[in-house]
């Protein structure tokens, strides 16, 4: 009992110091080994828990998995740099209309992170365009975040069949499946999610409204202008580039691959198969909008730079919790 009890306060820690904006990369080893001389006294070998089983499961999170964030982060900023994600909220948004705000929003969002855009760089993006949809349909400015979570952080990120996003990736190497695995299932959470998200988002609306609470008396410097942005057929391509080669690659190329070789790899096909295929449609479509938007990008070489180091931190922090998990599963 009283290990249960330092799992769960160790856990409660780590949450409360992340909230309060404390980097896991630093808290997650010191609550872990807080959480052994707790548990088991100074007899725990304190190093060699940090430098044998946290930072092993560190290390293995990020060899698993950094190709993941690394190519994401490249797609995200080249979607970014050549407006492409801005055109395809646009886009949605401006054929909805403002009377549908909330679902211009949440429905933009939830394609550019089905088309492998981080959920970051989408927030960024929709958040100018949901200020100004929201003041003309006078909606509380306080439902934005709540729109853009619904369609950036919840049924696309871990549920819809196909989606390249690093949360619907990490389980395909432990089941041995792919990201277009259980789609029946997937397709029926992701319906519930939006589902009963637009309905709770819907109400408060309508609660704010029949309270004559409106958007209030902000300033805004951004409004929903005509731009000049590219052609929605053109942005689309690159998030269609991923879904077909991820379902080319899951369903008809691996399945017929000899994948004995892998033996002297101490793994399987199975069990990598699926993260290849999202990883080689990402690269394909960060080539595909490397080329075609070379010229337009104003030195591709610092963009590809600044790509890299976004996907750093996220790879860490996920790595250090990753790290602490290991030194919970060796303790309990």
């Amino acid at each position: 009992m009283f290990s249960i009890i330092g799992l769960i306060l160790s856990l409660a820690l780590i949450m409360f110091l992340a909230y309060k904006g404390y980097s896991t990369i630093i808290t997650a080893p010191i609550v872990a080994l807080l959480t052994l001389i707790v548990t088991t006294g100074f007899d725990s070998h304190l190093m060699a828990s940090y430098t044998e089983v946290y930072m092993s499961g560190f290390s293995s999170f990020v060899k698993n998995y950094f190709p993941l964030f690394m190519t994401g982060a490249i797609f995200a900023i080249l979607m970014e740099k050549a407006n492409y994600a801005k055109s395809i909220s646009h886009f949605i948004t401006k054929k909805l209309g403002s009377d549908k705000a909330i679902l211009s929003i949440v429905l933009s969002g939830a394609l550019l992170t089905y088309g492998g855009v981080s959920l970051f760089v989408v927030a960024f993006i929709s958040y100018p365009i949901a200020r100004s949809l929201f003041k003309e349909a006078d909606i509380p400015k306080r439902l934005i975040p709540g729109c853009i979570a619904l369609g950036s952080f919840t049924f696309t990120m871990t549920a819809a069949p196909g989606s390249p996003e690093i949360q619907n990736v990490i389980p395909m190497k432990y089941f041995g499946t792919d990201a277009f695995a259980a789609p029946l299932l997937g397709i029926i959470a992701s319906l519930l999610m939006l589902g009963l998200g637009m309905i709770y988002l819907s109400r408060e609306a309508k609660k704010a409204r029949n309270n004559h609470e409106g958007y209030g008396d902000y300033i805004e410097n951004e409004k929903l202008t005509d731009e000049k942005l590219p052609n929605i057929l053109v942005a689309i391509v690159p998030i269609l580039i991923i879904f077909a080669s991820n379902l080319f690659f899951s369903k008809a190329y691996y399945p017929s691959v000899d994948g004995a070789y892998l033996e002297k790899f101490n793994t399987t096909l199975g069990n990598v198969s699926g993260t290849w295929s999202v990883i080689i449609s990402i690269v394909i479509a960060d080539l595909f909008l490397v080329i075609t938007n070379f010229k337009k990008i104003k030195n591709i070489k610092s963009v590809l730079d600044e790509g890299v180091t976004n996907s750093f931190r996220p790879l860490l922090n996920s790595s250090a919790i990753i790290g602490f998990d290991e030194i919970l599963n060796t303790k309990f």
